[in-house]
């Protein structure tokens, strides 16, 4: 029996993102299984109808920011689901994030009979937010009515389930992580070209986008202390955004132009290369959704050091291939500078690391759970 899935979200390609790539990786390895995809999103760009790697993307309504005016394109999903419903049978309907898409997605349910599978983004609402005060005001009371009415609650960390569960003792639900293309970020990408650039010194990467959440510039400060003892150091951040200009002045302020350099956006090969050929990773973010860029680095064999935040406990309490410290510039700098001083021991975290990824966090894995997760509709 031919599972059929139809999937509504505020944003997929051409966009480039978490919530994008999540789908992506999914859904192609799903068509593999003989799954059949039909994806409706905003038209944000691109062909009205696209078929990528057996998706078959829907782009509808008119081209807005997909976080302006979430409701106004209700209407167009709705219209767009219930046109292709009428001549195919689906499995399950999967909504990504609540708000917005939430709304079609439950009169659709109703008329018919379609299955309900939530996964929650950011909140709800899929807003770059650090917490669901931040939220739009109402828009916490209309996740709860929502997702009341699913068959299926799927989150992608601990952060997201607790604030699930914040809302209502709902009926079904589990945590599927993200992954990660364990031969793309990889320790075979290390680049030596990159090493020689910097004269073979210790190399430190970050990478995000330039937000408020990310907190760069206590990197930097953590960077100037680092530098004290090992002047030749390279701290290399990877990314762009609003804060940009900030941190570059910081860097000037703290006259650490030969330490700590920007490198702008990476797409994931250069990513990639980045992440195996330096030393060690580090970031003072405040706030992670999942924790994308310590899996990632992880991926890399190269070893983890960040501020607390849940999305970080929530990998190096189950799996210690890594170190997190205080919200201070000071105690990561101190802990970045113990494992510059041990070679041995970054090897083996990078080993350990390597490993938990391939075990716990890939593409592959998630993909398969949802897959389980579908298949409880389809034999019903």
């Amino acid at each position: 029996m031919t599972i059929r899935i139809l999937v509504l979200t505020p944003t997929f390609f051409p966009t480039v993102g978490g919530i994008e790539n999540t789908l992506y990786e999914i859904y192609r390895r799903l068509i593999k299984k003989g799954y059949e995809v039909d994806l409706i999103m905003p038209n944000i760009g691109g062909k009205e109808y696209e078929n990528i790697e057996g998706i078959n993307v829907y782009r509808v309504g008119k081209k807005i920011h997909r976080y302006v005016n979430l409701f106004s394109y209700t209407y167009s999903f709705y219209k767009k689901a219930a046109s292709l419903s009428k001549n195919k049978s689906y499995s399950a309907m999967h909504c990504n994030t609540v708000v917005g898409v939430g709304l079609a997605g439950y009169m659709l349910k109703k008329r018919f009979h379609i299955p309900l599978v939530f996964t929650v983004h950011h909140f709800g609402t899929g807003i770059d937010i650090e917490s669901p005060t931040e939220n739009p005001f109402g828009a916490n009371f209309l996740t709860k009515q929502l997702l009341k009415r699913a068959d299926s609650i799927i989150t992608a960390s601990k952060t997201q389930m607790d604030f699930v569960n914040s809302l209502d003792n709902f009926k079904r639900r589990r945590m599927i992580p993200p992954g990660v293309d364990v031969s793309s970020f990889s320790p075979d990408k290390s680049d030596k070209s990159i090493k020689d650039k910097y004269s073979g010194h210790k190399l430190i990467f970050s990478a995000g986008r330039f937000v408020k959440r990310k907190n760069f510039s206590d990197l930097i400060g953590a960077a100037g202390i680092v530098c004290e003892k090992y002047p030749n150091v390279k701290f290399l951040i990877a990314g762009k955004g609003p804060e940009w200009e900030n941190v570059n002045a910081r860097i000037k302020k703290d006259g650490l132009e030969d330490n700590a350099i920007l490198l702008g956006f990476l797409n994931d090969e250069e990513l990639s290369r980045y992440y195996a050929t330096c030393d060690l990773f580090a970031s003072t973010s405040l706030y992670e959704g999942f924790g994308l860029i310590y899996i990632e680095s992880m991926s890399s064999g190269t070893p983890v050091v960040c501020y607390h935040n849940e999305a970080a406990s929530e990998i190096f309490e189950k799996f210690p291939v890594g170190y997190t410290t205080n919200q201070n510039p000071e105690e990561l700098a101190n802990r970045i500078i113990k494992l510059l001083d041990d070679d041995a021991l970054l090897k083996e975290l990078g080993k350990k690391a390597r490993e938990v990824v391939k075990n716990n966090y890939t593409w592959d894995l998630c993909a398969k759970k949802y897959d389980n997760e579908f298949r409880d509709f389809t034999l019903k």
